[in-house]
């Protein structure tokens, strides 16, 4: 989403960019000419949670300085090659650095002036800073929820009375070549038929039966036995 902002003010925006130092660091993530007036810039994104244990009263300012510590040699090389490094930096419930809202407004302006100017500045960068919240907050929602524990089926079925099924382990059933077919083999009669003659007794035991295992080792047999031979038992 920050690209696709910044390819309507610099069609030539291009994204992880090797060999812009002489080392194997890679500070950009972004190179556009579209971030800073009258040169290249290399743009650091970066996500920072206020709860880790570096981020003092502002984690955006904080991770600001880290980038800057971390890449100051990197930043004199690239200033070197006239490229600017400019960390991008957003908490993770999405509050923007200060140099991230001056480095989104220049292109926003220049993407209206480029485009026809057909967009006022102040709505191309309201909804541009909208979609970029979202995908900060989608993110973030979705670590969360990958390290959430996880209940058992056992739990579920505790909790609500049902346990659902993951979606890979329900298979459809395989269908012949001759699948419009209504007629039925003859050992699907015959297993109709020892159905049908099976003593209303046999098909609550069995049913009980399927019942138990599927709740697991826990179950008292000879109890269960007894309850249904006295929902059996003639009034």
């Amino acid at each position: 989403m920050l690209v696709d902002g910044f390819k309507l003010a610099d069609a030539n925006v291009c994204t992880e960019p090797a060999g812009l130092t002489s080392t194997a660091e890679r500070p950009a993530d972004i190179l556009t000419t579209a971030a800073v007036p009258g040169r290249r810039a290399a743009l650091d994104v970066c996500v920072a949670s206020p709860n880790s244990a570096s981020a003092g009263g502002d984690a955006a300012a904080a991770a600001f300085r880290r980038k800057l510590r971390r890449y100051r040699r990197a930043i004199r090389e690239l200033a070197r090659a006239g490229i600017a490094f400019r960390p991008m930096i957003w908490t993770s419930d999405a509050r923007p650095h200060p140099a991230v809202v001056r480095t989104l407004r220049f292109a926003a302006t220049l993407a209206a002036s480029r485009n026809g100017g057909d967009s006022a500045v102040p709505a191309i960068l309201a909804r541009w800073r909208h979609e970029i919240s979202i995908a900060v907050l989608r993110r973030r929602a979705a670590m969360s929820r990958a390290v959430l524990p996880r209940r058992s089926a056992r739990s579920e079925w505790l909790l609500r009375g049902r346990s659902e099924l993951p979606v890979a382990s329900i298979r459809e059933p395989q269908l012949d070549d001759d699948a419009g077919d209504d007629t039925c083999s003859d050992d699907d009669t015959e297993h109709e038929a020892e159905a049908d003659d099976a003593a209303p007794g046999d098909v609550m035991m069995a049913a009980t039966a399927a019942g138990v295992e599927s709740l697991g080792d826990d179950v008292d047999m000879e109890e269960l036995g007894a309850s249904s031979a006295a929902v059996l038992a003639p009034a």
